[in-house]
């Protein structure tokens, strides 16, 4: 499914001082996997994500997506991709304050060529579920900050992706919380869905099927784990 073939990303700066994130990275991802990306901060982990989302492009390298080299994809092709084709949830939860659970739910089918016909109850099928079928019109202030994280996971969901990518999704939940939004992350997965996650947190890797490791820009190890 992800092939990436000698990925590296240089941040040239206005001081003439160019920034390595990455070097050289050889990822291949399958159809399903369950992946964790750890590193410490500065390793380049984020960076990593934000490519393989296609939310930054590498200075060099190849990402092939499904066969399809991304690299020499148009700036439009690749925005069609990235909403077609993955889900995001992050850290910070990135909902609407202005707007109810299902509303924020709805928006990436509003920016989708093919949305349903009636996407509200579709929006309303995976807040339910995630376990929000009771706080489907209660706006992000009105939510606990595991309540959010479910309205992010079901807003990633909705637009039926194969590959859900997710930053730091527990950085700012408690720890009973945090292993309730993992325990999703991983029906998911037996669901068919390939997830991907960035992190810091030594206990979200108990989850994976695989753990890649990242140390200043490079691939340090990636290593298969039993189940």
């Amino acid at each position: 499914m992800i092939a990436l073939r000698k990925i590296c990303k240089i941040y040239r700066r206005e001081s003439l001082v160019n920034v390595k994130a990455l070097s050289d990275i050889d990822i291949k991802i399958g159809k399903g996997e369950f992946v964790v990306i750890k590193g410490a901060s500065g390793s380049g982990k984020t960076t990593l994500m934000n490519i393989i989302g296609f939310l930054d492009k590498p200075t060099g390298g190849e990402y092939r997506l499904n066969g399809n080299d991304v690299t020499r994809l148009s700036d439009r092709d690749i925005s069609v991709m990235r909403g077609e084709k993955i889900g995001f949830v992050f850290q910070s939860f990135n909902l609407i304050k202005t707007k109810s659970s299902i509303e924020n739910v709805m928006l990436p089918m509003l920016y989708s060529k093919e949305f349903p016909l009636d996407f509200r109850k579709l929006s309303i099928r995976k807040l339910e579920e995630v376990g929000l079928s009771h706080r489907l019109k209660h706006r992000p202030s009105e939510l606990s900050g595991g309540e959010q994280q479910r309205v992010a996971i079901a807003r990633a969901l909705v637009n039926d992706p194969g590959i859900i990518l997710a930053d730091e999704p527990t950085g700012n939940l408690d720890s009973r919380t945090g292993i309730e939004i993992m325990s999703i992350f991983k029906s998911l997965n037996e669901a068919g869905k390939t997830i991907i996650i960035v992190t810091h947190e030594d206990f979200i890797t108990s989850y994976a099927k695989r753990v890649i490791t990242l140390r200043d820009g490079r691939l340090l190890s990636d290593t298969a784990r039993d189940q």
